[in-house]
């Protein structure tokens, strides 16, 4: 039974050590032209499969040695690809109800409305980032999370913006309130997130690999993390291509943390002791 249990353990502690090292996704950075940091532009197709913090992303090298980057936040947006676009009047309500849905979770921090008229406009609304929960009666509480609403006014005096908080949806609702006018007329809306980078020292014609999106993934601790400010800010900038499931047959092999390493250290010690426990109890049991 001792055995049984020890074995247990170990192959906890490498389950654990496997969820580390594997990624669901992958891209590929393109070869610099020169050497030396440069800026990696994370696509909303890259940033919205991430945990919010960021951390479950590398960068790998055509050996498959892990490439230590930065995080870092640009100025500027990028705009965020849009699945499916439906608009709805109500008469009865007096709301324009417009439903944005994207063909993968993102994270939409921004939306520009181009509004052709008219002229001159006042309008309240809100912003719902998420689908509503559908309220479970037996348990008398909602079966997800409710989803976040953003409260705006936009006005005919300065641009149609809406500033969003950071929350990963796959949809969203813009509901205006139109009182007793007429309905905007909206050209369009820009769905934008800001922009993310990561800065990573690359050599040249060398291509490089990015593998992301695993909640098991724990923060990686490089060296660059203590000179931030020795990177320039103007730095060569690539944006990732071939965004695409990755092959768990040829995943990467990284180096164990040492916070996983020393848990799966720990897990064995104690059932180690509880095994020692055990034994001295039923030597002494046979003594007696």
């Amino acid at each position: 039974m001792q055995a049984k249990l020890l074995l247990l353990l170990l192959c906890l502690s490498c389950t654990v050590a496997r969820a580390q090292q594997s990624y669901e996704w992958r891209a590929t950075i393109p070869a610099p032209a020169q050497d030396g940091y440069h800026s990696i532009l994370l696509l909303p197709e890259v940033t919205g499969r991430l945990r919010p913090d960021l951390a479950d992303i590398r960068v790998y090298n055509a050996a498959q040695q892990e490439i230590p980057y930065l995080l870092r936040k640009g100025e500027g947006y990028t705009a965020i690809p849009v699945l499916n676009f439906t608009r709805t009047d109500s008469a009865a309500t007096k709301q324009t109800f417009i439903n944005l849905q994207f063909t993968q979770p993102t994270y939409p921090e921004k939306l520009e409305l181009q509004i052709s008229s008219p002229d001159l406009y006042l309008r309240k609304g809100q912003v719902i980032l998420g689908k509503p929960a559908v309220e479970n009666r037996k348990k008398r509480r909602p079966d997800k999370p409710q989803a976040v609403r953003k409260f705006f006014t936009i006005s005919s005096t300065e641009p149609a913006t809406i500033e969003l908080p950071r929350q990963q949806v796959q949809e969203l609702t813009l509901i205006i309130e139109n009182e007793d006018n007429q309905p905007l007329k909206i050209a369009g809306i820009k769905v934008l997130q800001i922009n993310h980078y990561l800065i990573a020292d690359l050599q040249p014609n060398e291509d490089y690999t990015l593998r992301f999106c695993n909640k098991a993934a724990t923060t990686p601790e490089y060296d660059l993390q203590f000179f931030r400010d020795s990177i320039p800010d103007d730095l060569p900038v690539l944006s990732v291509t071939n965004i695409s499931a990755a092959d768990d047959g040829k995943q990467p092999k990284r180096p164990v943390s040492k916070t996983i390493m020393w848990a799966a250290i720990s897990i064995v010690v104690i059932g180690l002791g509880y095994m020692t426990v055990r034994l001295l109890n039923d030597m002494n049991r046979e003594k007696k």
